[in-house]
């Protein structure tokens, strides 16, 4: 096991060692140099970075042309480009929270008593219905830090649906649904398939769905760079083709090189299926619009580029097909 490091080093004695460590040079003087890595945290750029941008055969060794000025354009770039993916995946978030407490308070009612009731919802192996059930009884009930409506509605005595979902996190939220039954499953993914997927396929590909994104909203709400998000399931190619053609990603793509598997591409494409229309149509003019700044620094069709953000080649033009083939939005020269 390596030994960890926890000799403290000063903003400028980590500029000479991101130099002589890892080859990282910086064009700027010492002060501006040592600016960006307190705008930057220099365990972001240098091990966010490193897998991406190191030299072949040379672990740790960043290879020629790449400075601090340039891994700051990076950075703040991919703040930008994760930000405005976060702000997307919330819509789809906002929306699935609505529905699902919709379709709770519809069939359950919404008195606590009522619709936390354990009887109400499925067994599942992976999931507790009685803890849940009690966490979200906590909550409405006892949890401190609870939003004004909360407070409102607990002194009158109960907690409805509609307000204590606002408590809720994703995976939370995500959870509810899982326990609920095939019926109403199937009622709250019918707001979903925009892409008239057959019932029993969707319900496969939005559960997937939901547990991938859980991982990227994660990711993207800690400040993780995108090549360190861990994304642990993949939908299949089958589910795909509903939305996409082989213009966007081909099954060989998809199955061979594992392009939209457990990456960036694969999460945008899955918001492409699952946002509000209007979000989706703002995710295409966003990725448009950062993507075209990391172009101006390094070429999206690279290796570097797979590597440091998680995108195939091609990735302005798949983006253009998804606009003409599904969005269609006109836009201005």
């Amino acid at each position: 096991m390596n030994k960890l490091n926890y000799e403290y080093h000063s903003f400028e004695e980590l500029v000479n060692i991101a130099d002589n460590k890892h080859n990282i040079k910086h064009f700027t003087d010492l002060n501006t140099a040592i600016n960006i890595l307190k705008n930057h945290p220099y365990y972001t750029l240098v091990n966010g970075y490193q897998s991406a941008l190191e030299e072949t055969g040379h672990h740790e060794h960043f290879r020629e042309g790449i400075s601090l000025e340039l891994l700051e354009k990076f950075h703040t770039y991919e703040t930008i480009l994760s930000s405005n993916i976060l702000g997307i995946l919330i819509a789809f978030e906002t929306k699935l929270k609505n529905i699902v407490q919709d379709t709770v308070a519809q069939h359950f009612g919404f008195l606590e008593n009522d619709y936390l009731d354990i009887s109400k919802y499925r067994n599942d192996k992976h999931i507790s219905r009685t803890q849940l059930m009690s966490t979200f009884s906590f909550i409405s009930k006892e949890k401190r830090k609870v939003n004004h409506s909360t407070k409102k509605y607990r002194k009158n005595g109960n907690v409805p649906p509609w307000i204590l979902v606002n408590e809720l996190t994703f995976g939370q939220v995500k959870r509810w649904y899982f326990l609920l039954p095939a019926k109403l499953k199937e009622q709250v993914t019918n707001e979903f398939n925009y892409f008239n997927i057959p019932k029993e396929r969707f319900l496969e590909f939005f559960k997937i769905s939901l547990d991938i994104l859980n991982d990227f909203r994660n990711g993207l709400a800690h400040g993780d760079v995108l090549n360190k998000i861990i994304i642990k399931d993949s939908v299949h190619y089958f589910h795909l083709k509903y939305a996409f053609s082989e213009n966007i990603i081909s099954e060989q793509e998809f199955n061979t090189q594992r392009i939209g598997k457990n990456d960036l591409f694969g999460s945008i494409l899955l918001l492409f299926m699952l946002a509000p229309t209007v979000y989706r149509q703002i995710l295409y003019i966003d990725l448009k619009s950062t993507l075209g700044l990391f172009n101006t620094e390094i070429d999206l069709n690279s290796s570097q580029s797979r590597r440091l953000l998680g995108i195939p080649d091609r990735i302005i033009e798949r983006l253009d097909t998804i606009n003409q083939e599904i969005l269609k939005i006109h836009l201005a020269n």
